[in-house]
């Protein structure tokens, strides 16, 4: 399975100096493409807060895409996710299972396209491979994978 990390919302909106622009669904597509045909598979898990995205993913043919039935129209904004729970617009209970939730699903893969600005990709990948207890493929639109401190 392949897992792929989607990162939007607040990410693609703020100007935080050591993120890179996000990268268009294209991109995605590509590499996830890349990714299936070399290693033979046609199963793909997709973990975002962009429900456009995963529609627009499982239109592809020739892929099962699967993702979790989560609500993800509440991570549908700009500000950032730890503001809106400070300010009371988010309940952190449900962000907080979701985000945990598509973790570790994504943690289980066998392979990662996403980015390693990204924290919660970087931990999903890390967790991948901590589990396998080797590192498995990865396809990074961004950083090159390298432990954190």
């Amino acid at each position: 399975v392949v897992g792929v990390h989607i990162r939007r919302g607040d990410a693609c909106a703020a100007s935080v100096g050591y993120r890179t622009p996000c990268q268009p669904l294209e991109v995605y597509i590509e590499a996830l493409l890349l990714m299936a045909r070399t290693y033979n598979t046609s199963q793909v898990f997709v973990a975002s807060d962009d429900n456009e995205a995963l529609q627009q993913l499982k239109s592809l043919p020739d892929l099962n895409v699967m993702y979790l039935a989560l609500d993800r129209s509440i991570l549908d904004s700009h500000w950032y996710v730890e503001d809106r729970i400070r300010h009371g617009l988010l309940d952190a209970a449900i962000a907080g299972e979701s985000a945990i939730s598509d973790l570790f699903v994504l943690a289980s893969c066998d392979y990662f396209v996403g980015t390693f600005s990204s924290h919660f990709g970087a931990l999903a990948y890390e967790l991948m491979a901590a589990d396998k207890g080797y590192l498995p493929p990865y396809i990074s639109l961004d950083l090159a994978w390298a432990p954190r401190h």
